[in-house]
């Protein structure tokens, strides 16, 4: 879970104004009080991107409204304006995923304060209204997962990525640019690795095209950054599985191989996908490679790995 900024949260000011007109004030007072105090600690943004943005008052029903941002690449707003009781049941799945997000609605509970919902997203002017009652709201439990349904999810996640795999290969060899073909993925140690062959000549062989693959890994960096939808979907299964995604390419004439690579932690860390429980980096021990150098006449070697 983390803090983020989608859309400017209702003022408080609106608050006070609605308030005016509250029959009870006291009770109207006390839930401005606390929902004043909740918009410090919002937005809260999701495991699966979604974000619960801000919270108002609406004194004519004596209830809290939630601002909630649907990430679209997950789920369509479309299709939950559609069916109201996925709509409930997607929403009640996040507030009982997150203990900070569920104390905040049962807090509201304790005064009998119900709570509306509105889903809606960036792109669209659709929304979608969930209302839930104080005493709907008082009989929730954070959800636990037991130990078989977690070891359904990871067995999933390897026969998804198996799947997606396969998929790939079936359009193997494929040609990524005029002078490299990627020929296979496959799972390597702890990497989805992409095997590329790469053109040579003579005068231009894979060993001396440092500065090519730099641009390769800052393009590919760029992907995991802003990936699109069915790459995403990779990425994030290959954390489930603890695996980092590799790039080898290796030279048609000389057979060389030149590769990077971005480990688990990597991919993690760049998408705030989180690592599977239980997962424990494994520090790659990178070798430095020797410098060369013509030592001057009478000069003895002084650094180890350097001549």
């Amino acid at each position: 879970m983390r803090k983020t900024g989608i859309i400017p949260s209702l003022m408080v000011l609106m608050m006070i104004v609605l308030a005016s007109s509250c029959t009870n004030p006291d009770k109207s007072e006390m839930a401005i009080k606390k929902i004043t105090s909740y918009n410090t600690k919002l937005p809260i943004t999701f495991g699966n991107e979604d974000v619960l943005d801000s919270v108002y008052y609406d004194v004519g029903g004596h209830n809290a409204v939630f601002n909630y941002v649907v990430n679209d690449d997950a789920v369509t707003l479309e299709s939950l304006s559609s069916n109201v009781k996925a709509a409930k049941e997607h929403i009640l799945n996040q507030i009982t995923s997150d203990t900070t997000v569920l104390n905040m609605y049962k807090d509201f509970a304790v005064d009998e304060l119900n709570v509306r919902t509105v889903l809606l997203t960036p792109r669209s002017h659709v929304n979608v209204p969930v209302e839930l009652s104080w005493e709907e709201i008082q009989a929730l439990h954070p959800k636990r997962e037991s130990a078989a349904k977690k070891s359904e999810k990871a067995l999933t996640a390897r026969d998804s990525l198996d799947q997606l795999i396969d998929s790939i290969n079936a359009l193997c060899p494929d040609s990524i640019d005029r002078n490299t073909e990627l020929t296979k993925v496959q799972i390597e140690n702890n990497y989805l690795v992409y095997n590329y062959v790469s053109e040579e000549t003579k005068n231009s062989t894979i060993d001396i095209k440092k500065g090519e693959f730099q641009k390769r890994r800052a393009i590919a960096d760029g992907k995991l950054r802003k990936p699109s939808p069915e790459y995403k979907q990779l990425i994030y299964l290959c954390i489930d599985n603890g695996l980092g995604i590799k790039h080898r390419y290796v030279g048609k004439l000389t057979k060389q191989a030149q590769d990077f690579a971005f480990s688990a932690v990597d991919l993690s860390k760049i998408t705030r996908h989180p690592l599977p429980e239980g997962y424990e980096a494994v520090k790659e021990r990178i070798k430095e490679p020797k410098v060369k150098r013509i030592l001057a006449p009478g000069e003895k070697k002084r650094e180890e790995g350097i001549y």
